[in-house]
C-alpha cells in the first residue's frame, strides 16, 4: 500500500491523487468558474494543447477583489487539476460510479476508505454536470476527438536579439508549434502526462511577421 495523505475533509487519499479538494471548496470553484464563463473571463477549449483546456482571462488582483474567500492559486489548481478533467470525463461517460477508479484505488489505500473517495468524486462530477457541461461543449469535444487530423499540443518560443555589423540590433522570436494525435492527461494522478508522439514545426519571425500571422488568424476566425 502506498503512502496516503490526510486532507481537511478527513478523507485519506493516495499520494498524488488529483481529486483531493474539499467538496465545499470545489463547489465554490465551479460556481466561480460558471460566473466567469458567463462574463467572458473564462474559456473552455477542446482538443487544443490538452483534451480540455481552461483559459482564465482575469488578472489575479481583479480575482482577489471579487472573490476574497478563495485564493487565486487554489482556484487555478482546482480548475486545471480537477474541473477540466471532470468535464472531459462527463462528456465521455456519465457512469459516475467509475469502476476504473475503484480498481485504481484497491491496491493503494485501505479498502474501507474507497467508498468515501468514490462518493466524493461522484458528487463532484454531478455538480460539474449540472453547472458547466452543455450540449455545445459535447459537440466541440466530440468533433475534436473524431477528427483524423493532428491537434496543437504545445506552443513554445524563444526571444532573441540579432546584432548587425553597425552594432544595431533587432529582436526576433523562434516559434515552435507542436502537434499530436493524443492530448490526454492521466485521469487520476496529478502531474502525470501520457506520452505523446509529437511532430513540430519551428520558424523564425520578427514583430512584423507576428502581426501578419495574427491578422491572417483573425481573418480565419471571422469566417467561422
Amino acid at each position: 500500500m502506498q503512502a496516503a495523505n490526510q486532507y481537511m475533509d478527513g478523507i485519506m487519499f493516495p499520494e498524488g491523487y488529483r481529486f483531493n479538494s474539499d467538496l465545499n471548496k470545489f463547489k465554490k470553484c465551479v460556481s466561480i468558474a460558471k460566473e466567469l464563463m458567463d462574463g467572458g473571463q473564462l474559456k473552455v477549449i477542446f482538443g487544443c494543447v490538452k483534451s480540455v483546456n481552461i483559459e482564465l482571462c482575469i488578472e489575479e488582483d481583479r480575482f482577489n477583489s471579487l472573490y476574497s474567500d478563495l485564493s487565486y492559486p487554489d482556484f487555478e489548481e482546482i480548475l486545471n487539476n480537477e474541473i477540466a478533467i471532470i468535464i472531459e470525463q462527463n462528456i465521455s461517460s456519465l457512469d459516475f460510479e467509475e469502476p476504473d477508479l475503484k480498481k485504481y484505488l484497491e491496491d493503494k489505500i485501505d479498502p474501507d476508505k474507497i467508498p468515501e473517495i468514490i462518493e466524493l468524486k461522484r458528487l463532484k462530477r454531478k455538480y460539474v454536470q449540472e453547472q458547466l457541461v452543455s450540449s455545445e461543449y459535447i459537440k466541440r469535444y466530440l468533433f475534436k476527438e473524431r477528427t483524423l487530423n493532428e491537434k496543437l499540443s504545445d506552443i513554445r518560443y524563444e526571444i532573441n536579439k540579432y546584432v548587425f555589423d553597425d552594432k544595431s540590433d533587432m529582436a526576433y522570436a523562434v516559434v515552435e508549434l507542436n502537434t499530436s494525435y493524443r492530448l490526454e492527461d492521466d485521469m487520476f494522478l496529478d502531474g502525470i502526462n501520457i506520452e505523446r508522439n509529437n511532430s513540430f514545426i519551428r520558424f523564425v519571425c520578427d514583430k512584423q511577421d507576428l502581426e501578419y500571422i495574427i491578422e491572417r488568424l483573425n481573418s480565419i476566425k471571422e469566417r467561422l
